[in-house]
């Protein structure tokens, strides 16, 4: 180490939230807004809770372990978290206006297609044999973001895990938002239901107003996509499931065309954007909440010890001639006039120095 340089003053460590950390806090807050400003008295227990999750999320989980039955606890639980905040987007989406829009989707579906949709494809894939495959897609749903996340999860790509979840979670949480400030019920609502499974599901878990856009085509095109690219058994595995959980939304009547195709849209900018936004996540965890960065000491040199004394330092000046500085080139005449020292046989044994002779002119 140099005599006059310091070690930066290290900082202690600070546990930083991660991306799906940083996003839930980030939506519980939004939507605990939403519910200040436009809630009733009544709505104080939503608000208690939203911020407790944002304590959570914000300042206990960043400071448990990453290991073990803890660590996996702290990695899973914004996915555990997710049916709870469907659920309530069914009371949260009445509080900036009351009633659904739609009458709004309806005039841009039939815009779009002439012909209804739904009518189309009971004509194309009758019988209970295609109704029951295409239920089927729309069941597997609840498994896509579970399969994919443990591919990941149980063979040590916690990064990568991470990365996925932070754009999936951004699909639902735009999805939600949607449905909070512009509430569609969706065709469900309107015909009539039989004692199927889906029907049945929907009846005792569904939340009114979370039709657009479809969260369900949203979050499946982007889980599909991810697993593009992080395991590509996966995405093959998905191939008989995401394309008909898709066109079954349509297909059972639980969504509008353009509620698909706008999830569709949703779940591509979701996979497209998931890298960026997980890095731009990081970066902004590290600057609210990690440590403030090192600050070097100053440069100074370290006073002298009064038992040692400084060195002087010799510098060679040279003195200007009357012609100017010494640096200019002699006269060639000057120069020839000078004794010039000529090599001159002696005895070995002598001691007596060479004399300088003049040079010949």
């Amino acid at each position: 180490m140099p005599f006059d340089s310091q070690p930066e003053v290290a900082s202690p460590t600070v546990a930083t939230p991660r991306p799906p950390e940083l996003l839930t806090a980030g939506y519980l807050a939004i939507t605990a807004a939403i519910a200040l400003a436009c809630g009733p008295d009544q709505v104080w227990p939503l608000l208690a809770a939203h911020v407790a999750g944002v304590v959570i999320f914000l300042a206990i989980l960043p400071r448990l372990a990453d290991t073990g039955v803890v660590g996996f606890a702290r990695n899973w639980l914004p996915v555990v978290l997710l049916p709870i905040l469907y659920l309530e987007v069914g009371h949260l989406d009445q509080l900036l206006a009351a009633g659904y829009h739609d009458a709004v989707i309806r005039s841009i579906d039939s815009a779009l297609f002439p012909v209804d949709p739904r009518t189309v494809l009971l004509r194309l894939a009758p019988g209970h044999a295609a109704a029951a495959y295409f239920d089927l897609g729309y069941l597997a749903f609840y498994a896509l973001v579970p399969v994919l996340g443990l591919a990941l999860y149980t063979t040590g790509r916690r990064a990568e895990y991470r990365e996925i979840l932070t754009a999936i979670l951004a699909t639902f949480y735009t999805c939600f938002l949607c449905f909070i400030v512009f509430p569609v019920a969706g065709p469900w609502y309107a015909r009539a239901h039989t004692s199927g499974v889906v029907d049945t599901l929907l009846a005792h878990g569904s939340s009114k107003g979370a039709a657009f856009p479809s969260s369900h085509v949203a979050v499946a095109v982007a889980v599909w996509l991810l697993a593009w690219r992080h395991v590509r058994r996966v995405f093959w595995a998905y191939v008989a499931v995401v394309p008909a959980l898709v066109i079954g939304t349509v297909y059972g009547g639980y969504h509008y065309a353009l509620d698909a195709l706008v999830g569709i849209a949703v779940g591509v900018a979701g996979f497209a954007l998931a890298p960026r936004l997980s890095a731009a996540l990081t970066s902004a965890a590290d600057r609210l909440f990690g440590p403030p960065p090192a600050v070097p000491r100053p440069a100074n040199p370290r006073p002298v010890s009064p038992w040692s004394a400084p060195v002087p330092v010799r510098r060679t000046v040279r003195a200007p001639t009357a012609e100017g500085p010494s640096s200019r080139p002699e006269p060639a005449r000057a120069a020839a006039s000078r004794p010039q020292w000529r090599m001159v046989p002696t005895d070995p044994t002598s001691r007596t120095p060479r004399q300088p002779t003049e040079a010949p002119g």
